[in-house]
């Protein structure tokens, strides 16, 4: 396995500012580069931790949250490539079907990996780094699932099918699909603290209203948060509201 796993290119213009099927890829990179940094992060704290490590059992919830969140992502990207229409189109059938990669096996490791992780949360002694990061070894191949995902969605594919309204209406659709099939305790937050904001502050879309809901959403899953990586900025700017 190669660790870490590099995060797609992106762009730090407002996505809400361009034509929404040049929009799509990025939207997708932002969102599958915060699951690449928690799967890096999995490795480098899980490796370092201890089965007698006093934060074990909330970084084994972040891990198996991490994992469903992944599950629930694979899941919406088929349905939108596949089931997503406009005027009776559907996206594979523009785009071809590498829009749409087979990752069967790596539903399959990524659910033995949560099995894993339930067993460890109700025996702790039997926590093993080296176990972990063999149960992550579906990681890799997601990403290059993933990259060939992302090369598949070709804006000059697109644009001789489905206008830009339609396209944004699409993706608008998606998203309020997708934070419907997860806890918004853990999605937001997590998505917020591993967005790396150097690379745009315009994703994702946030108002100060979402900003401020967020004290009282995170306490659900407070521990969790230690293993993220940009959460101190995500503090300094709910202190700062």
């Amino acid at each position: 396995m190669v660790f870490p796993l590099a995060v797609f290119p992106t762009t730090s213009v407002d996505l809400m500012s361009i034509d929404a099927r040049d929009a799509l890829p990025y939207e997708m990179a932002f969102m599958k580069n915060t699951l690449l940094r928690g799967l890096n992060g999995a490795v480098a704290h899980g490796t370092s931790l201890s089965s007698s490590d006093a934060s074990l059992k909330s970084f084994l919830t972040y891990v198996g949250e991490l994992c469903g969140i992944i599950l629930t992502h694979i899941e919406v990207d088929e349905h939108f490539f596949r089931e997503t229409k406009k005027r009776g189109i559907i996206l594979e059938h523009v785009l071809g079907p590498s829009c749409v990669p087979d990752l069967l096996e790596v539903r399959e490791s990524i659910a033995a990996l949560k099995r894993f992780i339930v067993e460890c949360l109700s025996n702790p002694p039997m926590y093993d780094g080296q176990t972990l990061l063999s149960k992550l070894d579906f990681a890799e191949k997601l990403r290059d699932a993933w990259g060939a995902q992302l090369d598949a969605v070709n804006p000059s594919r697109l644009i001789p099918s489905l206008d830009d309204t339609e396209v944004r209406e699409m993706t608008r659709e998606i998203i309020a699909y997708f934070t419907s099939k997860c806890d918004h305790a853990f999605l937001v937050p997590y998505i917020l603290s591993h967005h790396d904001p150097a690379t745009s502050m315009h994703w994702p879309q946030t108002t100060p209203q979402n900003w401020a809901a967020l004290s009282q959403v995170m306490p659900k899953y407070a521990g969790c948060w230690d293993f993220a990586p940009y959460i101190e900025k995500v503090y300094a700017t709910i202190q700062g509201l």
